[in-house]
């Protein structure tokens, strides 16, 4: 991705993106990056829209709750995006329980007194294929219940064309690798904002489950895409990838440890980066030389 585009980080409820903001926090400069956060003046989308035609396209990272086509207000046509799609009954539950346990959540009064089940059907839009929904122009728009296969069709052909990396929730650690080789973020981390005190989905009752899915089956379609095209980029990579993903999984176990081991931490983190990059030159000969024979 080149450098004077920019990242729009579509980051859809309850899918693990605070953890992501944490990485665009540590590689971005506060002039170039901007944090959505309807709730903070100064960083609300009205913020983001109303910025000089200067400023807007000096950002080279947008993160946060909003909506595809976000890239038109932003002057950069050509504006890439990321974004990670979740299970749909995984984040269903997290999403009710998330806003249950928040007493400043428009939604948590109304949430108190549902179950799990009342709260898939109540109406809500977010949680009736809320996925999709972001992931066109039209979603918003559209009332509870009425989405259609043609609107999936429309989410997965703006992934096709539009998002440099698509990721999903459960397979975190390769969306965060996969950053690294597009854009050189240090892919290190610690789970940031995850709701505690939820069920598993094993434990959800399978009328509740099917309720949930009654109104998530394109979540479900659009999940089950998402990781068709994550795939896709990790084979691209190839081995070097492989090599690299082995080798991000043992040292960000120890990130996030005490105060006392950080700087072996980030000493670690450093060493390991310039030995990937060592390895990748190295691969990068061999295949030239084996192109050449050939």
């Amino acid at each position: 991705m080149p450098s004077n585009l920019t990242l729009i980080f579509l980051h859809i409820p309850k899918t693990g993106g605070q953890s992501l903001k944490q990485l665009f926090r540590r590689h971005y400069s506060a002039d170039t990056l901007f944090l959505i956060n309807q709730k903070r003046p100064g960083q609300t989308l009205h913020d983001l829209r109303s910025l000089p035609l200067e400023k807007r396209q000096q950002l080279r990272c947008v993160a946060g709750h909003c909506s595809f086509g976000i890239h038109l207000d932003l002057a950069q046509p050509k504006a890439q995006y990321l974004t990670l799609v979740r299970k749909p009954v995984e984040r269903v539950i997290s999403h009710y329980y998330f806003v249950r346990g928040l007493r400043h959540h428009p939604l948590h009064e109304q949430a108190k007194q549902m179950s799990l089940a009342e709260y898939a059907r109540s109406g809500i839009a977010e949680i009736d294929n809320g996925q999709t929904r972001m992931l066109t122009v039209t979603g918003d728009s559209i009332p509870f219940g009425a989405c259609t296969p043609e609107l999936l069709e429309e989410a997965k052909q703006n992934l096709r064309t539009h998002f440099t990396v698509v990721g999903t929730t459960d397979r975190f650690n390769e969306v965060v690798v996969l950053l690294h080789y597009h854009l050189g973020i240090v892919p290190f981390y610690h789970r940031e904002n995850e709701t505690r005190n939820r069920p598993k989905q094993s434990a959800v009752s399978a009328e509740t489950t099917a309720a949930i899915m009654q109104h998530n089956r394109l979540d479900q379609s659009l999940y089950d895409y998402a990781n068709q095209l994550l795939d896709e980029q990790i084979e691209r990579l190839g081995l070097p990838f492989l090599l690299q993903f082995q080798r991000f999984k043992v040292l960000n176990s120890v990130y996030g440890v005490p105060n006392s081991l950080k700087v072996t931490v980030k000493r670690s983190r450093q060493r390991w980066s310039n030995q990937f990059n060592r390895h990748l030159k190295k691969v990068r000969k061999t295949l030239r030389r084996v192109r050449h024979k050939l």
